[in-house]
């Protein structure tokens, strides 16, 4: 995705997503204590170990940007896909602590919190005011599945999208739970997106470790139906048929970035033609101004 290798807090979000999600789907994976009973297996320090990083690396994501909120349902999916139910789920000592390590984690990431805490809760309050309040045209789902659609296709590409699209279809056909666990945050993340008074391509950047997960798992399956020899051929071009797309605008916007700004050459232009106190007019925002030296010009 175009700015996705950029130092934006969207990236460090995804790779503190990714690190929870990978301790989730350890949680999920782990036998039962009935399971274990019987095969005299004792690795309660292990889902201890699990549950509290799971937890810990969540509270991380959601320090950097709050926009991370929507991890917590895959985390209660990974606890109920184990205990197999709202029984065990009540019961089990896991989430607890799972919930446990989002509090800590949180905790030492947000120290403003302990230290001002009303000021805080109004900041955040501030914050999602901002984005679902009285800024730019909140709650317009329409505007926001246009806006999905338009990012979608000028970043990820269109190879992305159909096969992501029909691999979905296929989940849904198979009723794949192990698949809706992974799909689980995206769809989570998904509303707060769509709901936002303004979307940016930067946005999808949390959601794509779990698209490509996605992705790798139905090439995966489509892979061993095949009848053809040479598999690995044949996925490796398709890989790379999905991601060139995306490739090739990220190092297009690249090139661009290098280019020197039409500010800068603006106000290059100002300084060699234009004499001293002469006075200038702009119009726009003035984060967008041309950068000359006011004290020269009026």
């Amino acid at each position: 995705v175009e700015q996705s290798h950029f130092a934006y807090v969207d990236v460090p979000q995804a790779f503190f997503l990714t690190l929870s999600f990978y301790f989730m789907a350890k949680i999920s994976t782990t036998e039962t204590r009935d399971e274990r009973r019987e095969k005299s297996i004792n690795d309660s320090s292990l889902v201890s170990r699990n549950s509290f990083l799971a937890g810990a690396f969540l509270a991380l994501a959601i320090a950097t940007k709050i926009s991370a909120a929507p991890g917590f349902i895959p985390l209660i999916i990974a606890h109920y896909l184990r205990e197999k139910g709202i029984k065990g789920l009540i019961k089990s000592k896991y989430l607890y602590i799972s919930i446990s390590g989002l509090i800590i984690g949180y905790a030492l990431c947000t120290p403003w919190y302990w230290i001002r805490p009303m000021s805080f809760i109004w900041a955040i309050m501030g914050l999602l005011n901002l984005l679902y309040g009285n800024f730019g045209h909140p709650f317009d789902i329409i505007g926001g599945i246009k806006s999905l659609s338009v990012i979608s296709f000028s970043t990820i590409g269109l190879p992305f999208i159909l096969l992501f699209s029909l691999i979905l279809i296929l989940i849904f056909i198979k009723k794949d739970w192990k698949a809706f666990f992974v799909l689980s945050f995206p769809l989570a993340y998904l509303p707060f997106f769509l709901l936002a008074a303004w979307q940016d391509q930067r946005e999808l950047v949390p959601v794509l470790p779990f698209f490509v997960i996605i992705i790798a798992y139905g090439i995966s399956r489509v892979m061993n139906v095949l009848p053809f020899k040479r598999k690995g051929i044949i996925m490796l071009a398709l890989s790379l048929s999905i991601i060139f797309p995306s490739l090739w605008i990220s190092l297009k916007a690249d090139y661009f970035f290098w280019q020197k700004d039409t500010r800068v050459l603006a106000s290059e232009w100002v300084r060699e033609n234009l004499p001293g106190n002469a006075r200038i007019g702009m119009e726009g925002h003035r984060h967008y101004n041309i950068p000359i030296y006011y004290e020269r010009y009026e």
